[in-house]
């Protein structure tokens, strides 16, 4: 697996990878605090990130605004845009489904910024299995991370301290986190997550990096 470290400021950076589109995908187990890590990036505004809406079946909870918070749409439409391939990755949870269209990804391009995608470790597997099957990289940057936490008892103790789990729930969670873990290679970066702003920081150069983006300017 690739890592990246700071070491000493970047400078003099070609944008080379800035021929292709980036598309950040942010991973982590429950628990690993990936909400704190993505309002940390957001202030840093050189990254000019965007979220990315994903379209699901599922119907509207309280509040939950179209085009906001999800694309809502109905089934047959859904499985019309799978037929015709308009998804860069879809999965089916609990009884809907959930996918990322590239149209999407398209409209924060044209914004001049950068989608970063939230999903889990096998949508991920699909994701890096389609780039290679369909020859995307030669389009795309896809800039995978993977945020782990410094060991399964630290994590252990960040779930227990939500007070929102039973036995079993924390333990179906953290034998998944830990199969996440397994397959954490397949990531271009790992980060670990000890200090949220420490962390931050690490995939903030990172993404300097891979975006071309000059800090001496």
């Amino acid at each position: 697996m690739k890592k990246y470290r700071k070491n000493g400021k970047i400078t003099n950076m070609k944008s080379i990878v800035n021929l292709k589109e980036p598309i950040i995908i942010f991973t982590g187990p429950s628990g690993v605090g990936k909400g704190t890590i993505e309002r940390l990036l957001f202030e840093f505004e050189e990254l000019n990130l965007s979220l990315s809406c994903s379209a699901t079946t599922r119907k509207p909870r309280n509040g939950e605004l179209n085009g906001i918070h999800y694309y809502f749409i109905d089934i047959d439409s859904f499985r019309d845009k799978m037929k015709h391939r308009k998804f860069l990755e879809f999965s089916y949870h609990l009884n809907n489904y959930y996918g990322t269209l590239y149209s999407e990804l398209k409209k924060i391009h044209e914004k001049k910024m950068v989608p970063m995608l939230e999903i889990e470790t096998n949508g991920v597997k699909k994701v890096i299995e389609r780039f290679k099957k369909e020859n995307l990289n030669d389009k795309y940057n896809l800039i995978t991370i993977f945020l782990a936490p410094p060991s399964i008892d630290d994590l252990r103790k960040r779930i227990i301290s939500r007070g929102s789990e039973n036995n079993q729930t924390l333990k179906d969670r953290l034998k998944k986190a830990e199969d996440e873990i397994k397959d954490s290679s397949i990531f271009k970066y790992k980060i670990i997550n000890d200090i949220p702003e420490r962390a931050a920081n690490e995939i903030r150069e990172i993404l300097h990096k891979e975006l071309g983006i000059d800090q001496t300017k």
